[in-house]
């Protein structure tokens, strides 16, 4: 954790995440208006923690008051703690943990996981079917013709916008889950304040990605595997769009060959899960969603990626 007293704190009232502020500010808030229980988070911290487990920062806490907030660690997850700091040296990625894990987390909350998946893919169904009606009834004549209209052309801008929305979403909703948390569903909807740099990260990493391509397949396939994490790097990091791709390079360094060989072992889960009758996609979707998150836990400490068990139901 950042120990300094001019970090930015970040704290949550309700469903909303409020901040940045200075250490001070937060602290009064907590003397006049928050309850101890409120979640808390600076730079450092492994996750969201209630104030009153951070010493130094609550009035009620015995310690020093002008001593700098630690977040107090239990003997028995000390040992598996997870940082979001870029380790000083690569840890080979372990294909096999990172879908071992995931099967696992999938079956002990496949209930969460299936009720978030709907509500995923009817949100996003639902504003398609709105925007391309809207296309249609303005740009109808058009539909005949070589030409296409404004309308068409704003409304699949506006889907692919609305699409980058969700996946943030879906991304803090699995690293909640993968702390053994029980995240809301609400939380899909949760991440607005960083659309902006992840649309930039988006359109930058495409631009980098065709350059890529311009110079052969493989410069185009290592750009995108390097550069992958970006998105979890918004979400989790809270970086900005440049910041969040440079992380993702050097988070993934040494890796790009085992990053590689995920995807095409996630490849052949979701196939094998579509030949099932299409019923086992329900299990190997989440597997290869939940397979990228633990992979980019597994990238910052190796086998300590995951402090929390999956729960169990």
């Amino acid at each position: 954790m950042n120990k300094s007293s001019n970090t930015s704190w970040f704290y949550v009232v309700g469903n909303t995440n409020k901040g940045p502020c200075s250490l001070e500010i937060l602290q009064k808030l907590l003397r006049d208006e928050l309850p101890e229980s409120t979640l808390v988070w600076t730079e450092g911290m492994n996750e969201w923690a209630p104030a009153s487990k951070v010493a130094g920062l609550c009035s009620s806490d015995d310690s020093n008051p002008y001593a700098p907030p630690v977040l107090y660690v239990d003997d028995t997850s000390a040992s598996g703690g997870f940082s979001l700091e870029l380790p000083s040296q690569s840890f080979p990625l372990d294909i096999g943990y990172c879908i071992k894990k995931a099967w696992r987390h999938t079956c002990a909350n496949f209930g969460d996981i299936f009720l978030f998946g709907l509500v995923y893919f009817f949100t996003y169904v639902i504003s398609a079917g709105i925007l391309k009606f809207l296309a249609l009834a303005i740009d109808g004549d058009l539909q005949n013709s070589s030409s296409i209209g404004l309308m068409t052309l704003f409304t699949e801008l506006l889907l692919n916008v609305f699409s980058v929305f969700l996946s943030l979403g879906a991304i803090r909703y699995g690293h909640r889950l993968l702390n053994g948390e029980k995240p809301e569903i609400t939380v899909l909807f949760s991440q607005g304040r960083k659309l902006i740099s992840a649309i930039v990260a988006n359109i930058l990493y495409f631009l980098m990605i065709m350059i890529g391509f311009l110079f052969l397949i493989i410069p185009g396939i290592i750009v995108a595997i390097r550069f992958s994490f970006f998105q979890q790097a918004i979400v989790e990091k809270r970086l900005g769009a440049i910041e969040s791709l440079k992380y993702s390079w050097n988070l993934t360094r040494g890796n790009g060959l085992s990053l590689f060989g995920l995807i095409i072992l996630s490849f052949f889960i979701i196939l094998a899960g579509g030949l099932a009758l299409l019923f086992g996609l329900l299990w190997a979707i989440p597997t290869w969603w939940l397979a990228t998150l633990i992979a980019f836990r597994f990238l910052h400490c190796g086998a300590n990626a995951l402090e929390a068990s999956p729960r169990e139901q």
